[in-house]
């Protein structure tokens, strides 16, 4: 009986550890995006979505991240880069650089990771 209680409380651990550094990744998402123009590529949020997104290498971590953007309206964190991208039309050059951005490549796969493992 003991060893079982330590495996759970050492599991309700890493996943409240998970569930706090994901909220903290996202709380730096919402606040830095107005303040950078919502732009996907600038440093400190590449910086702030490769953070939320190496959560997700192990598998609580994934579940974890994925239950936190799925509270509320965490998810408008990464939503938010993406309003502009698609509320005009693209030229060649801007599709372009849509495509190579690690910032969209982050947001999608983030994204992805939330509705399937939620």
């Amino acid at each position: 009986i003991q060893e079982g209680l330590e495996i759970r409380s050492h599991h309700l651990g890493l996943t409240v550890a998970y569930k706090i550094q994901s909220l903290y990744h996202i709380e730096c998402l919402l606040a830095i995006g107005r303040k950078l123009g919502f732009d996907y590529d600038a440093s400190e949020v590449v910086d702030e979505l490769h953070g939320l997104f190496c959560l997700t290498f192990s598998p609580i971590g994934k579940v974890s991240c994925a239950e936190t953007l799925s509270l509320n309206d965490n998810v408008q964190c990464l939503l938010q880069f993406l309003e502009p991208v698609v509320s005009k039309e693209k030229s060649e050059t801007q599709l372009s650089k849509v495509k190579k951005s690690p910032g969209i490549s982050y947001i999608v796969d983030l994204l992805t990771i939330a509705v399937t493992a939620a």
